[in-house]
């Protein structure tokens, strides 16, 4: 399930590349080439199978060498996490972008952060088809942002730490230096949506602590979860979206289907095929067109 708190991790680093490219040199090492912009990708990477396969957001870079895709994945406390899903993205993102790939994962849990990070290794022994290696950002390597001098230099990068050591002990030590950097810098609109951030990403006495915080430096602000089940009716909002990009793709797949099976398709069928809003009527058109001579074949 779509939550505020699962949103806040990955749309922090999706809407804050710049910030993720210097989080990437500063934890790991690794440089990217000078970035140029950054485009918000369709997340969605279901095949023609109509298996459901989607990232949680993806984004290109523009560097002056090669596009880089950006896969961001966050991950909560789900123990049933399917890393072996991981590499098919990464091949599914480079196939269809032509641009190299990586893969980005965020988590709270230091246990899974640890476990991420071993390769992900698919062939036999001797022969290794594909080595897929993550890019994790979890509390055993980002770093707890305790001082004003910190978080002031990288505002995102202190809001990233502090959704990352989100159950360490003493949280107040990260979340009023955190409170009182954007404070300062209230009157920006990109300061303001990371207030956003912090708030979903925590949760319970971690959250009212940083309500508190904020109040404290600012007593005019206003909660963005004042309201019991707002960011829950974004996530929904997101959620019904992405239910009709379902819906669109199942069409526009049962239409490719036919043209590659030679089927001519009248503009009758294809408003028919537009109109339908119903998944399990698409799909069993879309089973009947992978065998069908004709129109009327998936249609009758």
């Amino acid at each position: 399930m779509v939550t505020p708190r699962h949103e806040a991790l990955h749309q922090l680093a999706r809407d804050n590349p710049r910030t993720i490219e210097r989080a990437l040199e500063r934890v790991h090492g690794l440089s990217l080439p000078p970035v140029r912009d950054a485009e918000i990708l369709n997340v969605d990477l279901t095949t023609i199978e109509a298996v459901e396969r989607r990232v949680d957001s993806l984004v290109r870079l523009r560097t002056d060498g090669r596009d880089i895709a950006l896969i961001f994945e966050a991950q909560l406390d789900d123990k049933k996490i399917k890393k072996s899903r991981w590499p098919y993205y990464v091949a599914f993102v480079h196939d269809k972008y032509e641009c190299d790939v990586l893969l980005v994962v965020i988590t709270h849990d230091a246990d899974d952060a640890l476990r991420f990070e071993k390769p992900i290794t698919i062939g036999l022994d001797g022969w290794t088809t594909m080595v897929v290696r993550v890019a994790v950002f979890g509390p055993h390597n980002v770093p707890r942002l305790t001082t004003l001098e910190e978080i002031r230099r990288d505002h995102a990068f202190g809001v990233l730490s502090a959704l990352v050591h989100s159950r360490s002990p003493m949280p107040d030590e990260i979340l009023e230096p955190l409170a009182l950097a954007l404070n300062e810098a209230k009157e920006d609109s990109a300061q303001r949506n990371l207030n956003e951030f912090v708030e979903a990403g925590l949760l319970g006495e971690t959250r009212e602590l940083w309500r508190q915080f904020v109040k404290t430096y600012n007593p005019r602000y206003v909660s963005v979860l004042r309201e019991e089940g707002l960011a829950e009716g974004r996530a929904e909002g997101r959620a019904e979206g992405r239910a009709e990009g379902r819906v669109r793709g199942l069409g526009d797949s049962l239409l490719v289907v036919l043209e590659g099976r030679g089927v001519v398709v009248s503009d009758k069928a294809r408003e028919r095929v537009r109109e339908c809003v119903d998944p399990d009527v698409l799909r069993e058109w879309l089973v009947r067109a992978v065998t069908a001579s004709t129109e009327e074949d998936v249609f009758g």
